[in-house]
């Protein structure tokens, strides 16, 4: 299927929703992991295009599928930014990791002076 005509054809088929960008995002997501274990570079130079097709289209969001898809396959669609192909991966891969470690080990401060001295002193 030509990129050009992969967003034709979801929108002459009458699908909408984000149910129907989710799927699109996940057949891509798996379309993708299949030919890298395959090697197979004009497939995956296929795959990008159609990529950016959908998204121009409007078949799919920019938020989703840098949401879903690996970050090689981001960096090759061109929505990592950056100096250098193996400069924006790693920049990539940085600051996520960063950003999830911060999200999962940074502790919650509370005021515990603040709070209602209620409690126990009232039993």
């Amino acid at each position: 299927l030509k990129p050009g005509k992969f967003s034709v054809a979801v929108k002459a088929a009458g699908l909408k929703g984000p149910e129907l960008e989710s799927m699109v995002v996940d057949i891509i997501w798996f379309m993708g992991v299949s030919l890298d274990e395959f090697e197979d570079e004009q497939g995956r130079a296929h795959l990008v295009e159609m990529t950016k097709d959908a998204m121009e289209s409007g078949v799919t969001t920019k938020r989703l599928v840098m949401e879903r898809l690996e970050t090689d396959f981001l960096s090759a669609l061109g929505l990592l930014g950056g100096a250098s192909q193996y400069g924006e991966v790693a920049a990539f891969q940085k600051k996520l990791i960063r950003v999830n470690t911060t999200m999962i080990y940074k502790q919650n401060k509370f005021n515990l002076l603040r709070e209602e001295g209620e409690g126990y002193s009232k039993l």
